[in-house]
């Protein structure tokens, strides 16, 4: 029930609210910094719906990744400060700074996701390639940025866990385990060869499946309502079944 909840009032924010936040966030910030003002991208509606949508459908179970959204708000919070009733920064309220802004505000959101902070200069450089504007200087810049960011991010992670800043060791709020080194034998190779190739196979049969849905719903889901209804249905199938496969394999 509450997973339902949380993930209709997202999805009804992102309708009704602030459309500029649907979709993950990449694609968007890839077309702003290469010249297309794609409707919504940046504005408060925006910024509000993606932090609190993305959240609630974290909440609500939704099998949704961090790094699209993060890379959203980080450019939408890089233009706000433009924008900031300061005299220095007047000088910067124009299109190319913005969308530098844009770039190097992307990759702040990705270095806090992962805790990568030279990621995510290269995940700004990557959106903005097909520009003239990326400079030496402005990869310099959104390295400290980024570096900035993510110990700003750690210090409050340790103050949140009670350590009182004496003990700053998390990278970051995804976490991949520990690395351990396992010795292979050579007849295991032929195992990995084989995970590979049905891996391979598996995401192929997903892409193709997936695709083929978006465009069956692009056709079927016309009306707002639908969406929402569709939404809610996801929501509550996913969490069920979740709770309850578990315990099928507990026993």
């Amino acid at each position: 029930m509450f997973c339902t909840v949380y993930v209709v009032t997202a999805t009804v924010m992102s309708l009704y609210f602030g459309p500029g936040a649907i979709a993950s966030g990449v694609a968007e910030t890839l077309a702003y910094v290469n010249g297309v003002n794609f409707p919504n991208f940046i504005s408060w509606p925006t910024l509000i719906t993606k932090c609190i949508g993305v959240s609630l459908a974290v909440a609500g179970d939704l099998k949704v990744g961090k790094e699209g959204p993060l890379a959203h708000i980080g450019s939408i919070i890089g233009v706000i400060m433009l924008y900031i009733p300061w005299s220095f920064n007047r000088a910067f309220r124009n299109d190319k700074d913005k969308r530098i802004m844009v770039a190097a505000g992307s990759g702040v959101g990705v270095a806090v996701a992962f805790g990568a902070p030279i990621g995510g200069v290269l995940f700004a450089y990557e959106t903005s390639k097909a520009m003239n504007f990326w400079t030496f200087g402005i990869a310099w810049r959104t390295f400290l940025a980024t570096s900035v960011a993510t110990f700003v991010l750690t210090l409050l992670e340790a103050f949140s866990d009670g350590d009182g800043g004496s003990n700053i060791v998390n990278g970051g709020l995804l976490k991949f385990a520990d690395i351990q080194v396992n010795s292979y034998d050579l007849a295991d190779f032929l195992v990995f060869i084989v995970i590979g190739v049905l891996g391979g196979l598996l995401g192929s049969l997903y892409i193709f499946i997936n695709a083929n849905l978006a465009k069956f719903r692009k056709y079927v889901l016309k009306e707002k309502y639908m969406k929402i209804i569709e939404a809610g249905v996801i929501a509550f199938c996913g969490a069920t079944v979740i709770f309850f496969v578990p315990s099928l394999f507990s026993y």
